[in-house]
């Protein structure tokens, strides 16, 4: 660790833009500093807007993996935290890492209250990543997108809304000093407003792009292992790579063309994708009152029956011919008398006309619970309680925390006027994939 703490001249030149930076005393693991020794307001309150973020997307990941029983979500938390390890260290030691010349150095942190590798690397860096992709993970989710769709469109929705979201902030950073360009680095240019085009691109479109897509082969519907985590951490700048090879051969000029041209794909490809997402319900299980006399609600998928009107899950359902049962098409079993289902999720309609949806156990002959599996109050059909309140209220909330933290940081910067403008064409059309979510609080779900 210490042969990475000596400044580099360009270091030590970029630093001196945000009134310096002595990385030579700096601890190599991690530096504290009182909030209110920082250079600006803004910094503290944007920290605590990251880590907070953090936190939240963390909360709803475990609800959503305990209560959905789809771990994919939280795999996709820790991927992020194991993708920001990967990718910002050579970006802050680029000599180091042998990238000197390739990439070079393409920008300085400030210091900020918590700060790691000598102070290169704040906090708030940390917690941006799996705040920030989470967050349009889940407003894209919420559409349904990512479960009708192939893995490729629902990844280019999930790339542009992080796109849409993440851009806010960074043609705000440099105005308020939380970071400097270095604009002697040959990614730096072409500008978009204060912003590389290669960091609105490559960084807010590609590596998110990366992130959800293999997320959704690796770990959506997938039991949660170490492994998955760490290969959609590690695999994810690939998908960079791979946006920024046909760059290579051009100058500025030819590199904007490509790299709007890749932009304007993945926007097309996303708004077609939400368009189409307005016109049919979302995949996503909802609570809806239930069939029976007795006025239970319970947990199901959107309607695809016959006149009868039984709920089946959209992708397949299975009809018995006897008791009229209908299955989940992942598995069901049944016995000749109808009674026979080994513990799958299904939804069982019984004498008295009242629907459940519920993981049950295999029942023998007699009808007895085999095992000792206890059911929640979600599996047996309950009224939804508080954390499924938490869980819908998480995308709205956050968001609007997000975009009204942000308009308050607006008004301590001093970004350039195309900044502002992207800036603000960015916050309002982040408005359209908010509108499911936002919708939803109304709603029982």
């Amino acid at each position: 660790m210490t042969a990475m703490g000596p400044c580099s001249d360009d270091f030590t030149a970029l630093a001196g833009t945000l009134g310096g930076i002595d990385c030579k005393t700096a601890d190599p693991l991690v530096t504290v500093r009182d909030p209110s020794s920082l250079q600006s307001w803004t910094q503290p309150v944007l920290e605590s807007l990251m880590v907070a973020g953090a936190i939240a997307a963390l909360i709803h990941a475990i609800l959503w993996w305990r209560r959905r029983g789809d771990a994919g979500n939280l795999g996709l938390w820790f991927a992020t935290v194991v993708y920001v390890l990967i990718l910002e260290p050579p970006l802050y030691f680029p000599d180091r890492f042998g990238l000197a010349e390739q990439v070079g150095l393409i920008f300085v942190h400030n210091v900020f209250t918590v700060q790691f590798l000598f102070d290169r690397l704040p906090l708030y860096i940390v917690a941006l990543y799996p705040a920030m992709t989470y967050l349009a993970y889940v407003l894209v989710q919420r559409t349904g997108i990512l479960d009708r769709r192939n893995p490729l469109i629902g990844a280019a929705c999930v790339a542009v809304v992080f796109h849409l979201g993440y851009e806010i902030f960074d043609q705000l950073g440099p105005g308020l000093r939380w970071w400097a360009w270095n604009p002697a680095a040959p990614s730096n240019t072409p500008m978009i407003g204060d912003a590389p085009l290669t960091s609105a691109v490559i960084f807010a479109a590609a590596a998110p792009f990366g992130t959800a897509l293999l997320t959704r082969l690796l770990l959506a519907g997938r039991p949660l292992r170490v492994w998955r985590i760490a290969a959609v951490g590690l695999l994810t700048p690939l998908a960079m790579i791979v946006f920024s090879a046909p760059t290579v051969p051009f100058g500025p000029a030819g590199r904007a063309a490509v790299l709007w041209t890749e932009m304007a794909a993945l926007m097309i490809v996303a708004v077609a994708a939400f368009r189409r997402g307005r016109e049919t319900a979302p995949i996503h299980r909802r609570r809806q009152p239930g069939r029976g006399g007795s006025g239970e609600e319970v947990d199901q998928r959107p309607v695809r029956g016959s006149s009868s009107g039984e709920v089946a899950d959209e992708r397949q359902s299975v009809r018995g011919s006897s008791s009229g049962e209908v299955a989940d098409e992942r598995q069901s079993v049944r016995g000749s008398s109808g009674g026979e289902v080994a513990g799958q999720r299904q939804s069982v309609r019984g004498g008295s006309g009242e629907e459940t949806d519920r993981r049950q156990p295999a029942r023998d002959g007699s009808g007895e619970q085999a095992g000792k599996g206890r059911l929640t109050g979600r599996d047996r059909g309950e009224p939804s309680d508080v954390w499924d309140q938490v869980m819908r209220l998480y995308a709205p909330i956050a968001g609007a925390v997000y975009l009204a933290v942000m308009a308050l940081l607006w008004t301590a910067g001093n970004a350039s006027p195309t900044a502002l403008a992207y800036a603000l064409v960015c916050a309002l059309a982040l408005l359209a994939p908010a509108a499911r979510p936002i919708a939803d609080i109304g709603t029982r779900r």
